[in-house]
């Protein structure tokens, strides 16, 4: 598919102070966008999908609190380079000798492990983020043969393919946002992969009679934080939580919650500001 030629829409977040623009432009990474211009005092984004432009807007009204309706504005414009140069800013990511993210136009050769393939017009969780970055870095070290797994918040289902590539018996990958479960099903099948059940749902809507061996949820603070008992609801006694989209000033936050609802902390890595927690379900 590729970015297409022609109409480019923007969107506009003006008036912030310097603190605001890391915070937001943090905040627009753990969303996966790629394509961000920062300005004096405020940021643009830039993408040839409107839909993925109304998510990342709606996403900010959630996450960034502080921001009024009056500082967003979108425009739309031709852009008829624009596939030339998305496709030379989107560089394949290569994690150790475990796994290789790369765009359908990269022609490279694999000599890695695993290699998934992401098709950069779906811009949810190319792998490029810290986060989603960290996330893959755990995966290799836990045993997914023959498991039950859930992605909680798939977005591209990049996590999802991985734990199929990995062994996992089936992967129930669900998102709330309609449109990143559209990308998860067309990367799922740009990856042949047979074992993952993509639907749009929140978390409290699935079923709780099933039960995961590794649930994984790389989303965001608020997030996490709110859906704490639903995720240990639906984990197996002794079943390992990877976590992320955790800054490192929340770790303490996230690590109470999720103790007090019964998880214990395995292991965490940190890139950058951000954390990636494995967690495993107290037994008894």
């Amino acid at each position: 598919m590729g970015i297409k030629e022609g109409l480019v829409y923007e969107l506009h977040i003006s008036g912030l102070s310097e603190e605001h623009i890391d915070i937001t432009s943090a905040i627009l990474g753990l969303l996966e966008v790629e394509a961000i211009e920062v300005l004096e005092s405020g940021l643009v984004i830039y993408h040839s999908d409107q839909n993925f432009i109304d998510h990342v807007q709606s996403q900010l009204g959630t996450m960034a609190t502080w921001l009024e309706a009056d500082q967003l504005s979108r425009k739309e414009r031709q852009n008829e380079n624009w596939n030339k140069s998305w496709e030379s800013s989107f560089d394949a990511i290569i994690i150790d000798d475990f796994c290789t993210v790369k765009a359908t136009f990269h022609n490279i050769e694999n000599k890695t492990k695993h290699s998934i393939t992401i098709d950069p017009e779906m811009a949810f969780g190319t792998g490029h983020h810290e986060t989603t970055y960290a996330m893959i870095q755990m995966m290799e070290r836990l045993d997914f043969a023959d498991k039950e797994v859930m992605d909680y918040g798939t977005g591209t289902a990049i996590l999802a393919i991985l734990a199929e590539l990995l062994g996992a018996k089936h992967i129930f990958a669900f998102d709330y946002d309609e449109v990143a479960t559209e990308c998860a099903i067309r990367c799922v099948s740009l990856n042949n992969c047979n074992n993952i059940t993509c639907d749009t749902a929140e978390i409290a809507q699935t079923d709780t009679t099933v039960q995961y061996d590794i649930i994984l949820a790389n989303i965001n603070r608020h997030v996490l934080l709110t859906t704490a008992h639903e995720v240990y609801a639906r984990q197996k006694s002794g079943g390992e939580l990877l976590l992320s989209g955790i800054l490192e000033s929340d770790f303490n936050l996230v690590l109470d919650k999720y103790t007090s609802v019964g998880y214990q902390l395995d292991e965490k890595i940190q890139r950058g500001e951000w954390l990636c927690l494995r967690m495993s379900k107290v037994v008894g």
